[in-house]
């Protein structure tokens, strides 16, 4: 059976988006050392991981729970690995 978290409200400060978790805590879902790790925990893992497939995996673990595709795709620009060529040689070299 799938557990689900609900996000009561989201709000956006500047740059940085929070949220409120039905658990009462909030957190920052653009914290860049957590947030940009996972991604490339990911990528190492499974170099053929599409973009899509990783804002599920990060929206499935609850943590980033309002995560998007262009924050995704952002992330992985800017650590280069845009192309599927380019995650398998950095998983390769980890």
């Amino acid at each position: 059976m799938t557990s689900i978290t609900v996000v009561d409200t989201i709000e956006k400060k500047g740059k940085r988006a929070t949220s409120q978790l039905s658990d009462g805590s909030s957190g920052s879902l653009l914290d860049a050392t957590d947030f940009e790790t996972a991604i490339i925990k990911a990528v190492q893992d499974d170099p053929f991981v599409t973009i899509t497939e990783l804002k599920r995996m990060l929206r499935i673990t609850g943590q980033f729970a309002g995560v998007g595709w262009w924050s995704v795709f952002n992330v992985l620009r800017r650590k280069r690995l845009l192309r599927r060529r380019s995650r398998f040689r950095f998983a390769r070299k980890g």
